[in-house]
């Protein structure tokens, strides 16, 4: 192949790259705007704390590796935005995904109207407990803990820090 038909034919592909990329954000976005805007009711911690996180690998390992992702955001993230499975042999892993208020109460997220201070102060503080109640539900069974927060995460976890027992083996706070 002459070197101009390669140039060219990566130049393409990169193209196509970059816009199946734009498309997918694109229609991300517009599902977020989508999302009904709706009078604030403040959230509710679940009763059963097994509500407050949703698991991926192996249950038996030891080790738990738990990812605040950023946002906010309506979605909770456990098979894309995520460094966990950038990890080798990540299926094999124990990956621990907490809650956050506005995604188990999307009134939080689009409330109208919106939020004043207090509540979303309310609302960050029901997020740091999901995290603390997960990381505690690990710690009584005898795992270690690994905490990565990301971005909004990072506001959770720092809140964590501040306002709970730190119970975590590790965390990383990642901007």
């Amino acid at each position: 192949m002459e070197k101009r038909t390669k140039i060219i034919l990566a130049l393409v592909i990169v193209v196509l790259v970059i816009v199946s990329f734009l498309a997918y954000q694109q229609k991300f976005f517009i599902k977020m705007a989508m999302v009904p805007l709706r009078a604030y009711v403040p959230t509710e911690i679940p009763k059963d704390t097994t509500d407050v996180f949703v698991t991926k690998g192996n249950m038996d390992n030891n080790e738990v590796f738990i990812y605040v992702q950023g946002g906010p955001n309506y979605v909770l993230f456990t098979d894309s935005f995520n460094p966990l499975l950038k990890i080798d042999n990540s299926e094999s892993l124990l990956k621990v995904f907490p809650q956050q208020s506005q995604i188990i109460n999307t009134s939080a997220f689009a409330a109208k109207p919106t939020l004043n201070r207090e509540q979303a102060i309310y609302e960050l503080n029901q997020s740091v407990e999901f995290l603390s109640r997960t990381i505690a539900y690990f710690k009584n069974r005898g795992k270690r803990v690994f905490v990565i927060c990301h971005s909004y995460g990072t506001e959770i976890g720092l809140e964590y820090l501040l306002n709970q027992e730190n119970r975590a083996d590790r965390l990383v706070l990642w901007v």
